[in-house]
């Protein structure tokens, strides 16, 4: 039994050396080029593509800015405005 397992661990090490082998440098490049921009974790907290913070400075303006309209909204009077203030004439 011990022996069954051991060979096929051994038989799945050698399918993996297989794999990294095809790659090549340039795939290799690209998988860290992708990690360093996208946040996985956040990316599935969210359900939607997420940038890393750091990557763009004015992508991060705009995501505090989306990230405080909850809070703005809530507080602010926005709701007691005029509707004609909505249209540009």
């Amino acid at each position: 039994m011990f022996n069954d397992l051991r060979e096929s661990q051994e038989e799945d090490i050698l399918i993996i050396q297989k794999v990294l082998q095809s790659f090549d440098g340039s795939l290799m490049n690209l998988a860290k080029v992708i990690n360093r921009i996208v946040d996985f974790d956040e990316s599935s907290n969210e359900g939607r593509f997420v940038v890393k913070a750091g990557v763009d400075n004015h992508l991060d303006g705009l995501k505090r800015t989306y990230a405080g309209l909850d809070d703005f909204l809530v507080s602010s009077d926005f709701f007691f405005l005029p509707f004609s203030l909505f249209f540009v004439r």
